[in-house]
Protein backbone atom coordinates (compact mmCIF):
# COMPACT_ATOMS: atom_id res chain seq x y z
CA UNK A 1 0.00 0.00 0.00
CA UNK A 2 1.44 3.52 -1.00
CA UNK A 3 1.06 6.18 2.23
CA UNK A 4 -1.88 7.54 0.30
CA UNK A 5 -3.97 4.26 0.38
CA UNK A 6 -2.77 3.89 4.46
CA UNK A 7 -3.77 7.30 5.29
CA UNK A 8 -7.28 6.92 3.39
CA UNK A 9 -8.34 3.11 5.24
CA UNK A 10 -7.28 4.73 8.44
CA UNK A 11 -9.80 7.87 8.08
CA UNK A 12 -12.45 5.58 6.84
CA UNK A 13 -11.52 3.33 9.97
CA UNK A 14 -11.85 6.49 11.87
CA UNK A 15 -15.24 6.93 10.46
CA UNK A 16 -16.45 3.65 11.22
CA UNK A 17 -14.96 3.70 14.26
CA UNK A 18 -17.29 7.58 14.79
CA UNK A 19 -20.87 5.84 13.86
CA UNK A 20 -20.32 2.57 15.98
CA UNK A 21 -19.24 5.26 19.26
CA UNK A 22 -22.31 7.50 18.16
CA UNK A 23 -25.02 4.78 18.11
CA UNK A 24 -23.53 3.01 21.76
CA UNK A 25 -23.74 7.04 23.44
CA UNK A 26 -20.58 6.85 24.02
CA UNK A 27 -19.58 10.34 24.00
CA UNK A 28 -16.30 10.01 25.50
CA UNK A 29 -14.83 7.61 22.56
CA UNK A 30 -16.21 10.41 20.23
CA UNK A 31 -13.60 13.03 21.58
CA UNK A 32 -11.19 10.42 21.68
CA UNK A 33 -11.08 10.91 18.14
CA UNK A 34 -10.98 15.01 17.79
CA UNK A 35 -8.05 16.66 17.78
CA UNK A 36 -7.90 18.88 21.73
CA UNK A 37 -8.49 21.84 19.81
CA UNK A 38 -11.33 20.82 17.45
CA UNK A 39 -14.15 23.13 16.48
CA UNK A 40 -17.40 22.43 16.24
CA UNK A 41 -19.90 24.23 13.34
CA UNK A 42 -23.06 22.62 14.24
CA UNK A 43 -26.04 23.93 12.15
CA UNK A 44 -27.67 27.64 12.99
CA UNK A 45 -25.27 27.93 15.63
CA UNK A 46 -21.71 29.74 15.77
CA UNK A 47 -18.28 27.98 16.11
CA UNK A 48 -17.56 26.36 19.29
CA UNK A 49 -14.74 25.74 20.12
CA UNK A 50 -12.21 22.30 21.90
CA UNK A 51 -13.57 18.63 23.46
CA UNK A 52 -15.65 20.01 26.18
CA UNK A 53 -17.71 22.34 23.56
CA UNK A 54 -18.09 19.57 21.71
CA UNK A 55 -19.51 17.25 25.13
CA UNK A 56 -21.73 19.79 25.24
CA UNK A 57 -23.17 19.59 21.58
CA UNK A 58 -23.40 16.40 21.76
CA UNK A 59 -25.16 15.65 24.85
CA UNK A 60 -27.39 18.80 24.16
CA UNK A 61 -28.73 16.43 21.21
CA UNK A 62 -30.59 14.48 23.91
CA UNK A 63 -31.62 11.96 20.76
CA UNK A 64 -31.34 8.04 21.45
CA UNK A 65 -30.24 6.86 18.08
CA UNK A 66 -31.61 3.73 16.37
CA UNK A 67 -28.82 4.10 13.25
CA UNK A 68 -27.07 5.98 11.69
CA UNK A 69 -26.24 5.80 7.60
CA UNK A 70 -23.61 7.19 5.72
CA UNK A 71 -23.43 7.08 1.83
CA UNK A 72 -21.14 8.97 -0.55
CA UNK A 73 -18.67 8.74 1.46
CA UNK A 74 -15.71 11.22 -0.19
CA UNK A 75 -12.00 11.13 1.64
CA UNK A 76 -9.36 13.84 0.19
CA UNK A 77 -5.89 13.60 2.01
CA UNK A 78 -2.84 16.09 1.09
CA UNK A 79 0.04 15.47 3.40
CA UNK A 80 -0.83 15.58 7.11
CA UNK A 81 -4.08 17.04 6.41
CA UNK A 82 -7.05 15.90 4.80
CA UNK A 83 -11.36 15.91 4.37
CA UNK A 84 -14.27 13.72 4.96
CA UNK A 85 -17.45 14.38 2.96
CA UNK A 86 -20.74 11.93 3.21
CA UNK A 87 -24.55 12.17 3.06
CA UNK A 88 -26.17 11.12 6.31
CA UNK A 89 -29.65 8.99 7.28
CA UNK A 90 -30.26 8.85 11.15
CA UNK A 91 -32.73 7.60 12.69
CA UNK A 92 -33.67 8.13 16.52
CA UNK A 93 -36.01 8.51 18.82
CA UNK A 94 -36.57 11.93 21.49
CA UNK A 95 -37.08 11.06 25.77
CA UNK A 96 -40.57 10.42 26.02
CA UNK A 97 -41.74 9.79 22.68
CA UNK A 98 -42.14 6.74 20.94
CA UNK A 99 -42.17 7.64 17.20
CA UNK A 100 -39.42 7.09 15.34
CA UNK A 101 -37.95 10.48 13.46
CA UNK A 102 -35.72 10.86 10.76
CA UNK A 103 -32.45 13.21 9.82
CA UNK A 104 -30.79 13.63 6.31
CA UNK A 105 -28.06 16.14 5.55
CA UNK A 106 -24.00 16.13 5.00
CA UNK A 107 -21.33 15.94 6.95
CA UNK A 108 -17.98 17.68 6.56
CA UNK A 109 -14.67 16.89 8.66
CA UNK A 110 -11.50 18.53 8.25
CA UNK A 111 -9.08 15.78 9.55
CA UNK A 112 -5.56 16.51 10.66
CA UNK A 113 -2.63 13.47 11.31
CA UNK A 114 -0.89 13.62 14.70
CA UNK A 115 1.42 11.61 14.99
CA UNK A 116 1.02 8.32 13.55
CA UNK A 117 -3.16 8.42 14.01
CA UNK A 118 -5.33 11.28 12.50
CA UNK A 119 -8.09 13.07 14.20
CA UNK A 120 -10.69 15.12 13.52
CA UNK A 121 -10.05 18.92 13.53
CA UNK A 122 -13.24 20.07 12.31
CA UNK A 123 -16.89 18.74 11.84
CA UNK A 124 -19.92 20.53 10.50
CA UNK A 125 -23.13 19.55 9.46
CA UNK A 126 -25.92 20.42 7.06
CA UNK A 127 -29.55 19.19 7.67
CA UNK A 128 -32.31 18.60 5.24
CA UNK A 129 -35.08 20.64 5.65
Amino acid sequence: MTDDEVALEAVRCLHEAWLAAELRGDIEAVLALCTSDVRWLPPDSGMLLGREAGRRVLTDTRAALDSIVATDLHVEIRGGLGYKTSRYEARYRLPAQRALHVARGTHLWILRREGADWRVALVTWQVER
